[in-house]
């Protein structure tokens, strides 16, 4: 609980800091009729943006359209890469805390101790023989 706690704070922090960011350069965007995502323009409502933004960090959005149409399409698609990347490297290592926590717990190393060590003291036992 406490590692997805921490991935919580750190991911809605970079969250909104890249939304926003976003946000800002679509302002005075060069096309605003291609800004709109489902009825809510992207450059009016910064929830918009946010919400662009955890799609994106899921891969499930293309935002070719809504990068081509911003004031600055090249720091656009650049500030787009900088966030997939941290989003992706965020939730890659929630997950490895994740599996640590599960596969460090004392339950998982005592079962893993018996199931190896009888048969490795029996092997030993029967070679000194």
């Amino acid at each position: 609980v406490k590692d997805v706690l921490y991935f919580l704070i750190i991911y809605a922090f970079l969250l909104c800091a890249f939304g926003i960011g976003i946000w800002m350069m679509y302002q005075k965007a060069q096309y605003p009729e291609e800004l709109e995502y489902g009825r809510i323009r992207m450059d009016e409502y910064v929830g918009a943006s946010l919400l662009s933004s955890v799609w994106v960090s899921l891969h499930e959005v293309d935002t070719a359209d809504y990068i081509m149409a911003s004031q600055f399409p090249g720091l656009s698609m650049s500030f787009h890469l900088v966030w997939i990347l941290f989003s992706t490297v965020l939730m890659l290592n929630l997950l490895i805390g994740l599996m640590r926590q599960t596969f460090d717990s004392d339950k998982t190393k005592s079962a893993s101790h018996r199931l190896w060590i009888f048969p490795f003291a029996s092997l030993v036992l029967r070679h000194e023989k």
